[in-house]
């Protein structure tokens, strides 16, 4: 128990979670210990996202810094098609989506990319599941976007996101779809379908 000039009376177990320094009125510092245990299973739960922001704002860091910023966009058609996937019967049978193609240069050892890919879908065969992915140089990256049909009546646009890194070198960025599970074909609606890209060269 702690009794200041005030006439205050402040007991341990009051001070205990508090995460400073206090002086009292005889300018005497009491030193209280930080009491983190509680929180640290909220943390853990968000690391990954914590992360994810991080590496954003490093990249508009490395913009700010001087790095050369650079967008595409695909496709660069509004022609109104439609591209079935899967061509074939094969689940899990990769298929470039059409137009999503994007290749860049860069010099920098820092480059890295953003892509985002969005796709309007749909027309599948209810409990038919498909999937699309993000190919850099001919290796899939573990994002994927997923589209789940619960009837040949519904539609819808998913979307995913990917950092990527693109450091000094030519390079290739591409969508793929297949099927997961179930039958039939998930139609890929454009021009409401496509990618885009954006590179910082640094």
């Amino acid at each position: 128990m702690h009794k200041f000039v005030d006439g205050m009376t402040v007991h341990d177990d009051d001070l205990e979670p508090l995460r400073k320094n206090i002086l009292d009125n005889d300018n005497r510092l009491i030193v209280v210990e930080p009491k983190v245990s509680e929180h640290s299973d909220l943390l853990n739960e968000h690391q990954d996202e914590i992360n994810d922001l991080d590496d954003r704002m490093s990249i508009l860091e490395d913009a700010d810094s001087g790095a050369t910023v650079s967008m595409f966009s695909v496709p660069t058609s509004d022609a109104t098609t439609v591209q079935r996937i899967p061509a074939g019967s094969d689940n899990h049978k990769l298929e470039a989506i059409k137009g999503t193609k994007v290749k860049v240069s860069t010099s920098g050892h820092k480059a890295r990319a953003l892509v985002t890919g969005a796709l309007d879908m749909g027309n599948a065969k209810a409990g038919s599941v498909f999937y699309f992915v993000l190919r850099v140089n001919g290796q899939d990256q573990g994002k994927q976007i997923i589209f789940g049909s619960p009837g040949s009546s519904f539609r819808a646009t998913a979307s995913q996101f990917w950092e990527v890194p693109v450091v000094r070198g030519d390079h290739t960025l591409e969508l793929f779809g297949a099927r997961d599970s179930g039958e039939g074909t998930v139609s890929v609606n454009f021009p409401h379908a496509g990618m885009t890209v954006t590179v910082f060269d640094s």
